[in-house]
């Protein structure tokens, strides 16, 4: 597989697609639910939108835990154990093809392993991350199992990547919002603020869980200038995770 690993070694985990990452919003959020037969059925993974071919990464090194494919080989899942390097968690990636690893092998972190595979229609990675809950008594190949895991949400850390490498500018200079307001879009929160004649017209800014102290910084600033009837000048991002344009930050004028 001529794919270059992705190298970052002050990170815990590197992105499982090449950046920019994209949350597949429809249903593909973590905690979303889904149906399964007549019940409901919590997704405990984020799906990340991609094309059929591209590599997928390994999040973090560890050992090779467990090789899925069906029948027809058109798809598989692989589960890699990081918990040997006592970093207490596992990865999980799903709707994959041309899966070059086995059980038992050990992989480096960032090493490209897999493919996304054309199967499900609507190609996409389905990433989960679990930390492992170490009883004493736990081993053998058997471990880890699904009574030893819980799942984490790796939807800020994912978007984390953004923030880090995505560029931010100033378009438009200061302005008024002229209305705000708090929504969903495809189930995620974000605050909004209009700017009537600015480029792009409407900013969001993601209210996802934990919220960081700039996000929080930027809703009070920007609320703040919409009561108050004063221009604000906001660095704003578009953002390929949450498919909106981000204000990623605003001053006062």
């Amino acid at each position: 597989m001529s794919v270059t690993a992705i190298r970052e070694p002050d990170w815990l985990f590197v992105p499982p697609l090449e950046l920019p990452l994209a949350l597949r919003l429809e249903n593909g959020q973590f905690g979303a639910p889904r149906p399964r037969g007549p019940a409901l059925q919590i997704h405990e993974a984020v799906d990340l939108a991609a094309s059929a071919g591209d590599p997928v990464f390994a999040a973090y090194a560890g050992r090779i835990a467990e090789v899925e494919t069906n029948p027809a080989a058109t798809r598989g899942n692989v589960t890699i154990d990081h918990h040997p390097r006592g970093l207490g968690f596992v990865s999980k990636y799903l709707h994959i093809t041309d899966i070059a690893v086995s059980p038992g092998e050990f992989v480096q972190k960032g090493a490209p392993f897999a493919r996304v595979s054309a199967d499900p229609p609507e190609p996409h990675l389905h990433f989960e991350l679990w930390l492992t809950i170490d009883p004493p008594t736990a081993s053998g190949p058997a471990w880890p199992n699904d009574n030893d895991l819980m799942p984490i949400d790796p939807t800020r850390a994912l978007y984390a990547w953004e923030v880090r490498t995505q560029p931010d500018a100033e378009p438009g200079g200061a302005l008024t919002p002229q209305s705000i307001a708090t929504l969903h879009l495809h189930g995620v929160p974000f605050f909004a603020a209009t700017f009537p004649t600015h480029t792009p017209t409407v900013l969001h800014v993601p209210m996802y869980e934990p919220m960081t102290a700039d996000e929080q910084l930027t809703i009070d600033l920007l609320r703040h200038a919409y009561a108050e009837n004063v221009a604000v000048t906001p660095t704003v991002r578009t953002s390929a995770f949450w498919g909106v344009n981000v204000a990623t930050g605003a001053r006062l004028s």
